[in-house]
């Protein structure tokens, strides 16, 4: 294996830049294979007979539960076999913008092309084939346990293909260059939930067609409940939301509203307790939660009895209001 040396590895905290430009040319491929490609992507490049041409780069940061890298390289043969998933722990889910010329893409039994500016959502826990001229992305790596509650049968089986035409594309290409770009000027804890707030459009994109329509054989329930649990959340802090009120604002009745969210295994105010917890652990782990009581928080996201939030917090996140709360600088 070779070493990365000060001109191949740069790291501050918790971001690194990897890059072969520096080392000679007749060791830059051996470096990417074994300082990158399997440890680190777990994958497995296509063995090259003239390295000379051979470069790339790797820019890595670690946010909170969440990492964020942007990737160019000029060989684009690789695979995440059997064996490399045997290797590693691909417990995640990609979110990646495509910066560079068409790529081909195998992810299990689905192929397809993806061209600069296309948005792929794909598990890191399939085995994978991609060839192209030249590689290049900005990709968002969201643990499994972060996505899954928000999609539909609570985890990604297949891969999904956003072209750059489709308006959820443009969504999470902006926000993709976006954070790119800002991620270092912002505090960690403001980071996160900016990262946060992308994972929102990548759940919204796993429950659409490429053409940002909803999928399945219901597509107008679909759209339907989407749409209803996007009201939810905007009066979640009313502590008087009930079914009735939002039967009202679309015009349907409170029965048809149980029934929308019983087709999809779910209880309307089961989904806004849980839409509540999770506001409330966000708020009491991120910036938003400094200098505020628990009982405020809970308050300001909508319960009217103090008890039944802090029982609730506890068997939906096996940790008590004050475990999420992240440690006050200068404490051990």
């Amino acid at each position: 294996m070779s070493s990365p040396t000060d001109a191949s590895v740069k790291a501050n905290g918790m971001h690194f830049q990897l890059r072969t430009e520096d080392l000679e040319e007749s060791k830059r491929f051996e470096f990417w294979h074994d300082a990158v490609c399997q440890p680190l992507l777990h994958i497995t490049p296509d063995l090259i007979a003239d390295t000379s041409s051979f470069k790339a780069s790797l820019d890595v940061r670690v946010v909170g539960q969440f990492a964020f890298a942007e990737m160019n390289g000029s060989h684009g043969h690789m695979e995440r076999t059997g064996s490399d998933l045997a290797r590693a722990d691909c417990d995640g889910v990609l979110a990646y913008l495509a910066t560079s010329a068409r790529q081909h893409h195998r992810l299990g039994p689905d192929e397809f092309e993806v061209e600069a500016g296309d948005v792929c959502i794909v598990p890191l826990d399939q085995c994978y084939r991609g060839t192209a001229t030249d590689v290049g992305f900005r990709t968002l790596i969201i643990p499994k346990s972060v996505l899954g509650p928000l999609i539909a049968g609570r985890e990604l089986t297949q891969a999904r293909h956003l072209p750059k035409g489709t308006p959820l594309a443009a969504l999470l290409s902006v926000s993709l260059d976006a954070a790119f770009v800002q991620l270092p000027r912002l505090d960690d804890h403001v980071a996160e939930a900016a990262l946060g707030s992308i994972v929102g459009l990548v759940a919204l994109a796993c429950g659409t067609s490429d053409e940002g329509e909803p999928a399945g054989r219901d597509a107008t329930r679909t759209a339907r409940l989407l749409i209803v649990k996007r009201h939810v959340r905007q009066p979640l802090s009313d502590p008087l939301l009930d079914p009735r009120g939002v039967a009202a604002a679309f015009g349907m009745s409170v029965r048809q509203i149980h029934l929308l969210f019983q087709a999809s295994n779910d209880r309307f105010t089961r989904h806004v307790l849980h839409q509540r917890l999770e506001a409330c652990r966000a708020t009491l782990s991120g910036p938003m939660g400094v200098g505020r009581s628990v009982a405020d928080v809970a308050f300001g996201w909508g319960f009217n009895s103090l008890s039944v939030f802090y029982r609730a917090f506890a068997e939906t996140f096996d940790a008590s209001p004050g475990d999420v709360r992240p440690p006050v600088r200068g404490q051990a």
